[in-house]
């Protein structure tokens, strides 16, 4: 690292030195945060990516502009100087993928891992506009971020082309196929599940103007936080993983539902920033975004019914995300039969 770059043995020409040092870090540090693999594989991961990167320049610049995100985000006084370097990198990213005919078997592996790092470096970016305030953070955002609609744009381009990864070209392609592609298992339930399952009543009765599809992405919110406490290692999920498998999983229709401020679907994006708030534990681009989306949420909706955002509010704030049980207890009136009962009166109301 102290060398100089022209020192570096069998360095590309093409190179940097700027690029190599970014992809060094990338090797020694970033890639064991963005990796979907099991830790006994991530290092093959991470050289596999960078193997493919020597052939697939839109993935080696999708690469550099994450690890210089992940660079601004650690090192404050040179945070200025690697957030320009992210956005140039992401640009020639952007510019060489829009150069590639298309999706094929050589290349696919490449596009999985663009597509996840375009989702990474979307999360990056709007991280570092989201303010410390309430007020500036609803203003910032749309009720359906970016990075959201650049998830489902990847997912949407790489889904005709399934039977790739499914052939088992694209390893370790068994975990990547049952959170990314399949249908989940209704595995038991964690220890926030009675807030979600209040919530069922709700979107069932409202479900019919709908087609459903809040009560939809509700069921697929307690499936994917049931995944991260399941004992079965082949399905186990990290909460990262969890949390930003759900805006791919949830049904087009739901995302309409919560731009039209339907109450539903408010309520489940409500308590899904809940679990976004848990993944920051774990993954340093999602910091401030769940702060940000429940601040926007709350308004969107009619000021008489925020209280039905108490426990969202509470523990999205609070960060107290060691002992679950320790706000589970509060405000009991919003568990159980009570707040089914609660909330079909408020059905009532908004329908009257």
């Amino acid at each position: 690292m102290t060398r100089s770059f022209s020192q570096i043995p069998h360095a590309d020409p093409r190179e940097t030195e700027l690029d190599w040092l970014l992809t060094h870090h990338f090797f020694e540090t970033t890639s064991r945060n963005l990796s979907l693999c099991a830790t006994r594989s991530q290092d093959a991961w991470r050289d596999k990516m960078l193997q493919h990167c020597a052939t697939h320049p839109f993935l080696r610049y999708a690469v550099l502009s994450i690890t210089a995100s992940h660079v601004a985000w650690r090192c404050v006084d040179v945070r200025d100087v690697y957030t320009y370097q992210a956005s140039r990198y992401l640009q020639m990213a952007m510019d060489r993928m829009s150069r590639v005919a298309g999706v094929t078997a050589d290349n696919f592996f490449a596009f999985l891992n663009f597509c996840r790092l375009m989702s990474a470096c979307c999360l990056a970016g709007l991280q570092r506009t989201i303010p410390d305030t309430d007020t500036a953070c609803a203003d910032r955002e749309a009720v359906v971020p970016t990075w959201v609609n650049v998830q489902r744009q990847g997912i949407s381009l790489l889904r005709p082309h399934r039977q790739l990864m499914m052939k088992g070209l694209h390893e370790p392609s068994p975990r990547l196929l049952n959170v990314y592609m399949r249908e989940m298992p209704a595995p038991p339930s964690n220890v926030f599940d009675a807030r979600l399952a209040a919530l069922m009543s709700l979107t069932a009765v409202t479900g019919v103007g709908q087609s459903g599809v809040s009560h939809a992405a509700l069921l697929r919110l307690r499936r994917l936080w049931a995944l991260t406490s399941t004992t079965d290692d082949d399905s186990r999920l990290t909460l990262r993983d969890a949390a930003l498998l759900w805006s791919v999983r949830v049904p087009s229709g739901y995302l309409d539902a919560v731009e039209a401020d339907e109450l539903a679907a408010m309520l489940v994006l409500a308590h899904y920033c809940v679990l976004l708030r848990l993944a920051e534990e774990e993954c340093w681009y999602t910091k401030g975004h769940a702060q940000a989306l429940l601040s926007t949420t709350r308004k969107r909706m009619e000021p008489s019914l925020c209280h039905l955002l108490s426990w969202p509010v509470k523990v999205v704030a609070s960060g107290c995300i060691g002992e679950p049980n320790a706000y589970m207890h509060d405000e009991q009136v919003y568990c159980g039969a009570d707040v089914t009962v609660e909330l079909r009166m408020v059905v009532k109301e908004v329908d009257t």
